[in-house]
């Protein structure tokens, strides 16, 4: 049986252009004895923004399966401006080369087929460890941190699903954004679309090599004017250590 994820009520929007699915979730969540969840429905962005206005938000669950353009669209500016908000992406079916959705701001990604009240709890339980385990790690020595703001290398972790949990505050000097700007969102987003699906591949395979053991390889990431820079990359797959538990990417600028 899923955990129970908390005592307090959860607020969890959902953003669809009709209200089945409102109504489907509404069902859902209800039927959870262990949490309170108040289930909202909005239709654009401006019932969103004024919802948060007075109230704000932990969950929003986005229909991508209908106008997928402008949903990733909106689910962009609203994790955009609301980095406290976990978004759950809703697929017909997905496999790991849809980039779009990836990059969208959702932080996990359920299929029509499998929305049932079991796997939609199970995913909000996830979406809240991973919410809780990014925030507490930013900033969290804070000598550390400063020796990395005068470092030639980007560092950064990434959760398994390679969502940024931290990048090192350098960033900035080499890539033009602070680095509070990345977490939260997909490393896909900052890779040069044609390195992309490659780069996910040898992700999936650095999941299953062993603690330590490196992975190297190359390629071009996006500063803020929309540029490329090329990099050698090192990552390191440390899920089994307890204060890192992702994988910690070591990213250095290429000589020209």
């Amino acid at each position: 049986m899923p955990e129970k994820i908390g005592t307090d009520e959860i607020k969890v929007g959902v953003l669809s252009s009709d209200g089945q699915l409102h109504s489907l979730l509404l069902s859902l969540l209800s039927s959870d004895n262990d949490t309170v969840y108040n289930v909202i429905g909005f239709n654009d962005l401006d019932s969103i923004k004024d919802h948060f206005s007075k109230e704000g938000l932990d969950f929003l669950v986005a229909d991508f399966r209908e106008k997928m353009e402008a949903q990733i669209e909106l689910v962009g500016l609203i994790a955009k401006e609301n980095p406290m908000v976990t978004c759950i992406g809703l697929v017909d079916s997905f496999d790991r080369g849809n980039l779009q959705v990836a990059a969208s701001g959702v932080h996990e990604i359920i299929t029509a087929l499998n929305i049932t009240e079991t796997e939609i709890v199970w995913r909000l339980q996830v979406a809240r460890k991973w919410h809780n385990r990014m925030f507490s790690m930013i900033n969290d020595n804070d000598i550390y941190c400063k020796m990395l703001e005068y470092s030639n290398d980007i560092m950064v972790i990434l959760s398994p699903e390679g969502y940024i949990l931290y990048t090192s505050p350098n960033v900035k000097h080499i890539l033009g954004c602070d680095s509070q700007e990345y977490i939260g969102k997909s490393a896909i987003e900052f890779i040069h679309p044609n390195d992309a699906e490659q780069k996910l591949k040898l992700f999936e395979q650095l999941l299953g090599m062993d603690e330590d053991e490196p992975m190297h390889s190359e390629m071009r990431l996006i500063n803020s004017k929309r540029e490329f820079v090329a990099v050698d990359v090192t990552a390191r797959n440390m899920m089994n250590y307890p204060n890192i538990k992702g994988v910690i990417v070591n990213y250095r600028r290429r000589s020209v």
